[in-house]
């Protein structure tokens, strides 16, 4: 089996409590060693379980109408129902607990306490803070899709590969990557110097190379699994032990030795309480619970010293040590291996902003939704168009309080806000990607295009990738790269799918950049992609190469911005000559 297509496992459970700082553990098992990644998240120094009990003191006291310390009657009617929170994405929908439990709400006494009301979540399965697995390594689908927010076309990844390996022999030399330019400058049909994923839509349908697979009781599992979506500690353990157990020696003994895991003799020593140089399912399921983390990324929420970053990586061991934090603070990359795994925050505006503010935005969506769903603007939504409601629609009855057929907006709003606010505070980590995609792993930026920056950046980063020093990068080489996502569950309308970013199937709409630089730069930049090219530059010759001082045949705003060496200075005559053609 090549290296890429190597089976990877990552796990993730909640980390214990005894430990200093709380955080979710995440295993990245591949052939050769074990790696925990931990994800601490906090929102002004405290853990971010504790932002979840001070909103329920402040659900519970805004109920609490006669303040007696209890919920009565219909005190506690505002609780969300199981079917509204997994509508709104805050329970996993696939949990086999909720799959079974078909009721509106769980049993409860005829007065609630403070206490019982967080029991009240727990027994729903709620987390203010879990682990969602989109996709990883998936089979090829048949149609544009979005997956984590992002545009997906199948055989995109395989497609850009081929385009780029110009001899076709599955490596690309030193030669290819440096004319990754030219090679697909035929391929920006609206010639906006960026390759968009939509642009490459009739290349991604070319037949995919035939995988040699192995066949092992492994093969079928999922490289991902993770405690915070439902799956039992039992059924984990299991999982490992058909994964891992005999993949050395091909003797299955129903233990797990050190080899099997790839663990430092101190790490494995520490495991094997009984000495006997194998983990039994107690000691595997110990380890789970325990393990120390070889990186840790931390998230830092709300108020925060200036010299503190909003997120950061820590690292003692050599082989995590490669970390990139982007342009934002909001974006990191690290390696590991073969592996490259991108950290990327989302949804902070939502996240950090006030209650005030919360309470309005979602009372805004859903007012739109609503609006949007009664096409014949009558004032209420009937069976015909509950399917304008989008994720609300199959909760019509629940939603239609006096069941009249007729779902009024104060009717939607009072059904439909309560679980809106809980999404609101209902912190996701998804994990999704995998395989050989080429151009999500040259797209940095994430916006479903690849811009001349990118490209001019291939060379050098390729170096990193030729593991065996030979002068090329050959399919199994190029990392899989792997999205960590970290924000709020998207509560919003759904996202079609021909339709993200700015991207169109099969047309050539451009995403919009928040560009830095002077008004001409901005305006110069036609393509936004934060750069603007000797093309799109509208002045000289002389002027492009006096303010391009990298010499890299962009200019970035930091470029555009600063003062040139030399007399005269052009950005006064180029901001004067914009303004003359384009503003006044």
């Amino acid at each position: 089996m090549s290296p890429i297509l190597v089976p990877l496992f990552l796990l993730a459970i909640p980390g214990a409590s005894s430990e200093p700082e709380p955080g979710t553990n995440v295993f990245y098992i591949a052939s050769d060693r074990l790696l925990t990644i931990r994800f601490v998240i906090t929102d002004n120094g405290q853990p971010y379980q504790k932002r979840w009990e001070t909103y329920l003191d402040e659900l519970f006291e805004e109920h609490d109408a006669n303040k007696d310390g209890t919920l009565t009657g219909k005190e506690s009617d505002f609780l969300p129902s199981r079917r509204l929170l997994q509508a709104v994405g805050v329970i996993p929908g696939g949990s086999q607990r909720s799959a079974s439990l078909l009721m509106q709400r769980p049993s409860m006494p005829k007065t609630l306490t403070r206490a019982q009301l967080g029991r009240y979540f727990e027994r729903l399965e709620f987390r203010p803070f879990r682990v969602a697995i989109e996709s990883v390594e998936p089979t090829q689908p048949a149609q544009p899709t979005v997956i984590n927010g992002q545009f997906n076309l199948p055989g995109v990844g395989e497609a850009f590969f081929r385009l780029v390996d110009v001899d076709g022999n599955r490596k690309l030399s030193e030669e290819e990557l440096q004319g990754i330019a030219h090679s697909l400058r035929k391929f920006d049909l609206d010639r906006d110097e960026t390759i968009a994923i939509s642009e490459m839509a009739p290349q991604s349908q070319v037949q995919q190379p035939a995988r040699i697979r192995r066949r092992n009781r492994s093969a079928s599992l999922p490289p991902f699994a993770s405690l915070a979506t439902g799956i039992s500690s039992r059924s984990l353990v299991t999982q490992m032990m058909d994964r891992f157990d005999g993949s050395q020696n091909g003797t299955i003994d129903y233990v797990l030795d050190q080899k099997e895991l790839g663990l430092s003799d101190e790490r494995f020593q520490a495991l094997d309480k009984d000495r006997d140089g194998h983990l039994n399912r107690r000691e595997v399921t110990a380890f789970l619970e325990n393990a120390p983390p070889d990186l840790e990324v931390s998230i830092r929420l709300g108020k925060r010293p200036d010299e503190v970053p909003l997120m950061g990586f820590h690292s003692e061991d050599e082989l995590a040590r490669s970390v990139d934090v982007s342009e934002t603070e909001t974006r990191g990359t690290f390696n590991i291996g073969s592996v490259e795994i991108v950290v990327e925050l989302q949804s902070l505006g939502m996240l950090e902003s006030s209650p005030e503010s919360k309470a309005t935005r979602i009372k805004l969506e859903l007012e739109s939704t609503f609006k949007q769903a009664d096409n014949d603007s009558n004032g209420y939504i009937d069976v015909r168009e509950a399917r304008g409601l989008g994720k609300f629609g199959p909760l019509f009855r629940e939603l239609d309080t006096d069941r009249d057929r007729k779902l009024f907006a104060e009717e939607f709003l009072a059904g439909a806000t309560p679980a809106m606010s809980i999404a609101a505070h209902n912190l996701v980590l998804t994990i999704s990607g995998g395989g050989l995609d080429f151009f999500r792993l040259l797209d940095t930026t994430a916006d479903s295009r690849i811009t001349r920056r990118e490209l001019g950046a291939v060379a050098s980063r390729a170096s990193r990738w030729d593991r065996n020093n030979d002068g090329q990068v050959s399919a199994d080489e190029i990392p899989k790269q792997f999205q960590a996502t970290i924000g709020l569950v998207h509560t919003g309308p759904s996202v079609p799918a021909n339709a993200v970013r700015g991207v169109t199937v099969g047309g050539m709409s451009r995403p919009q950049s928040a560009a830095s630089g002077p008004t001409w730069f901005r305006k110069m930049d036609r393509n936004g992609d934060g750069d603007v090219s000797r093309r799109e530059f509208l002045g000289g010759e002389e002027d492009f190469r006096r303010l391009d001082r990298d010499g890299d045949n962009l200019l970035n705003g930091e470029e555009a911005t600063a003062e040139p060496d030399a007399a005269p200075d052009p950005l006064t005559t180029l901001n004067d000559l914009f303004n003359s053609l384009f503003v006044n």
